[in-house]
């Protein structure tokens, strides 16, 4: 029996360390679009490019989303008044 290369199932939601993730991926498992990205980039996120693709990795992901402010007692878009 012939072996196939299968490619790892996409887990929306999922960045793990030490893997790296083209922009597609990235925004695909964070479910943002463009903006999205775009708006992390400004922030800084790193993205590290090869010929005409970026990639993101995921410990810059993580360490990035890690630093960012977080809500206390507030759900994100709702008035809680």
């Amino acid at each position: 029996m012939r072996k196939t290369a299968s490619t790892p199932p996409t887990a929306p939601g999922v960045i793990a360390r030490g893997e790296c993730y083209s922009l597609s991926e990235f925004r695909s498992r964070l479910r943002l679009g463009s903006k999205g990205v775009a708006a992390m980039r400004r922030a800084g996120l790193p993205i590290r490019r090869f010929g005409r693709q970026g990639y993101v990795m995921g410990d810059d992901a993580l360490k990035f989303l890690a630093g960012l402010p977080t809500e206390s007692g507030a759900i994100a878009g709702f008035d809680n008044t």
